[in-house]
């Protein structure tokens, strides 16, 4: 397989894996690191961010031992969805992130049902009210661990947290946007009533951006740990169900993707939002701008 390459890094419930490309699409070389779940109390799910970093770190030293760093022209992230890391105003990380495994947000949702209904969230972000979603372990942290909510100066979702540190850009995409229960679907921006209503600063969300936008190039400081090329792009990527969509071909109106891993999932794109009025099928959007 002949040069240029490009680099997928894939970081999931149970590990990360990190492939690269020819630009015909054939698979070079791939390698994966596994990392743990913390599980402090029954229903609770953790990890910690820099797990995800130093997994990341030895997949990328053991491809890059195999090709010429020189030879790689581009990088994108995708991740789980929902974890997010809560980052002070100097970047450093305030507690584990908790994991879409987690369940100990179920008080929290039934709180926002009472306060806000489903009918009206559903409207708004496409999503039913549901303990998963990253709106309720922000008012999870409000509620139990103020120490940590107030200092909070920005939330970054898995993808994103290593996108930052590869890059010092603190940045999302619409696909992990929307799966926050804070963001609206059909102005595509962050919904500052939401925010208000629920609490949530609206300055702590991260820069919203398209799957396929170049976040920033990786720092001098990044490439001495990884031996990535300094200066190569960094796409900001996306979610893991959207882009297994892609992958499979599920860009448009008629297709389905039955997605399967941790949690098995299907992914059927629409050409506009359609909320399900029964809130039995969450939506989000796709990485492929206006599908």
């Amino acid at each position: 397989m002949r040069p240029p390459f490009v680099m997928g890094i894939d970081l999931g419930t149970e590990g990360c894996k990190v492939a690269i490309y020819g630009l015909d699409g054939e698979l070079v070389i791939e390698r994966a690191k596994s990392y743990p779940i913390y599980r402090p109390r029954i229903d609770w799910a953790e990890q910690d961010p820099m797990d995800w970093w130093r997994a990341v770190v030895e997949c990328l030293r053991e491809v890059l031992r195999k090709i010429r760093a020189e030879d790689v022209e581009a990088v994108s992230i995708t991740s789980q969805r929902e974890a997010f890391v809560p980052l002070d105003v100097e970047g450093n990380i305030l507690t584990r992130s908790i994991i879409w495994l987690d369940r100990r947000t179920l008080r929290q949702a039934s709180m926002v049902k009472m306060k806000l209904t489903t009918a009206r969230i559903l409207e708004i972000t496409g999503l039913p009210i549901e303990h998963i979603y990253s709106a309720l372990r922000l008012l999870w942290l409000k509620e139990e661990m103020p120490h940590v909510f107030n200092r909070i100066h920005k939330i970054l979702f898995c993808k994103d947290f290593i996108a930052y540190k590869l890059t010092g850009e603190m940045a999302t995409d619409y696909s992990m946007a929307s799966r926050t229960m804070l963001l609206d679907i059909r102005k595509m921006e962050w919904s500052e009533e939401l925010c208000e209503d629920m609490g949530i600063p609206i300055s702590i969300l991260p820069q919203l951006m398209n799957s396929c936008d170049v976040v920033g190039e990786v720092t001098a400081e990044a490439s001495s740990a990884t031996g990535l090329r300094k200066g190569i792009p960094v796409i900001i990527g996306g979610g893991d169900r959207p882009c297994e969509a892609l992958g499979a071909g599920a860009i448009a109106e008629g297709c389905i993707n039955i997605g399967t891993g941790t949690g098995t999932c299907f992914e059927v794109p629409l050409k506009e939002p359609r909320p399900d009025p029964k809130a039995r099928f969450p939506m989000c959007i796709h990485v492929v701008p206006r599908t």
